[in-house]
């Protein structure tokens, strides 16, 4: 039965369709104050039939995957993956914040760890909060959000894990693209991209590179107080300004044995300048708004970063589907170089200028050889052991150096001049057991270094 409200008299005619049906209509039909209940007996529709040439089918991730232990963000629809940042695409994903300074906390906390394909990687080493704000979004695939880790990754990060997955294209024959962006202020990214794949062999590359404009300014007053009385104050204004520089370099190959094996070797480098210009100016006053000190102090900072990660990969399919033996290792080597020069321009207690240098030097070496098994269980199930070997070496070497003016010598300051030397070897084994139970799913797992 069909009811239609409010219909003044008059001729009227049904038009009824479904999908996949043609539509269809009925004959007229009078309504007046004796007809207002009509039978219109059996309604027929009939199939649509059209012939095609050609269909092509386009499908789209979804932006949102939840699973077990991560959420999994696909960034290829936010339109900040055209033309911002990691640190940008963070900013828009739930639970995560990115603060004015780029560090990234997950739910509230900054202790977490960030993860490149899955592995740790030399672009996370030195500096992390400058890295994901230069890293073009355009090179990611995928940010996953691990807030339940395995017994398979570090425990370091407590809050979680976040995943950043970069593009790898993988179809046949060539293929490539390029994109560009200009913003305001001379902000501009570039991205280049090609892969090669004939068959068995599949080579691969990118090319990122993203220029910023960074302008900071600060202005904090601190005030004093003893027993309710005003002590002193304190009064700093800061303007800085930055331009950095960010290169990506990406390429590898990978060879397929035969249908149950495959090798591969990648390679990532990055490399960071900037050039950085501040000025700070510092008033401590008395109770009284008299100055006790005041003066500019100006700095210069070139700085230059540098990482670079080398892979090899082997891959076996075993005969059931899902399980598979997986071996790599990877050597990595980061370097930063800080080179910050001050000049400090006293107006009280008297009018003086001091000069005073300070040097970072920062090398990072490792490797990592990484065995992984991974195997289905009926019913849902999965099962995973590994072993990882990690090797680390740290050297960090700080100098700060002070200008005596009058012999126009320049002397090191001992007291405030540091070298640490730190090597690290770690061995971990670790198994997990993965089960879904209807809506419900079970991980455990065991860990050991």
């Amino acid at each position: 039965m069909f009811t239609f409200k409010d219909l003044n008299a008059g001729e009227y005619k049904i038009t009824y369709s479904y999908i996949g049906f043609d539509e269809t209509k009925t004959s007229v039909i009078v309504l007046d104050s004796k007809n207002s209940k009509i039978d219109l007996g059996r309604l027929y529709i009939a199939e649509t039939t059209k012939a095609l040439d050609e269909v092509e089918v386009v499908g789209q991730k979804s932006t949102f995957v939840n699973s077990i232990d991560r959420k999994t963000f696909n960034v290829g629809q936010d339109v900040m993956s055209k033309s911002g940042s990691v640190s940008d695409l963070m900013q828009n994903i739930p639970s995560v914040q990115v603060d004015v300074d780029g560090n990234v906390s997950l739910r509230g906390s900054e202790n977490v760890t960030i993860l490149i394909n899955g592995r740790t990687s030399t672009m996370m080493n030195l500096n992390q909060a400058a890295a994901l704000q230069q890293l073009p979004a355009n090179s990611i695939d995928m940010i996953e959000i691990i807030t339940n880790p395995s017994a398979k990754y570090k425990p370091d990060g407590t809050s979680g894990i976040i995943n950043i997955v970069l593009k790898k294209d993988k179809g046949l024959g060539l293929n490539g693209n390029v994109t560009s962006n200009i913003g305001t202020d001379s902000r501009y990214n570039f991205n280049a991209m090609a892969n090669y794949n004939p068959g068995k062999l599949n080579i691969y590359g990118s090319f990122g590179y993203r220029q910023d404009d960074r302008t900071r300014l600060s202005d904090i007053t601190t005030k004093t107080f003893s027993s309710s009385q005003l002590v002193n104050q304190s009064k700093t204004y800061a303007i800085g300004n930055a331009r950095p520089v960010f290169n990506l370099v990406n390429g590898g190959l990978d060879y397929q044995l035969n249908d149950k094996n495959k090798i591969g070797i990648s390679s990532n480098y990055n490399y960071r300048f900037q050039r950085q210009n501040d000025v700070s100016t510092y008033t401590l006053l008395d109770n009284l708004g008299k100055s006790i000190t005041d003066y500019d102090r100006m700095r210069y900072l070139p700085e230059a970063e540098s990482d670079l990660e080398i892979t090899s990969t082997y891959q076996h399919l075993f005969d059931k589907k899902g399980q598979e033996l997986n071996v790599s290792y990877i050597f990595s080597r980061s370097t930063e170089d800080e080179n910050n020069y001050y000049t400090n321009n006293y107006r009280v207690p008297y009018s003086i200028v001091k000069y005073d240098d300070m040097f970072y030097h920062h090398i990072n070496k490792g490797s990592e050889l990484t065995v992984e098994y991974t195997k289905p269980l009926a019913g849902n199930g999965k099962f995973e052991s590994g072993y990882l070997l990690e090797y680390m070496n740290n050297d960090m070497d700080l100098k700060r150096d002070t200008l005596d003016v009058g012999l126009n010598l320049w002397n090191r300051d001992l007291g405030r001049s540091n070298r640490f030397i730190r090597t690290e070897y770690t061995h971990v084994l670790y198994a997990t057991f993965e089960k879904e139970f209807g809506k419900f799913g079970l991980l455990a797992g065991v860990r050991g270094e």
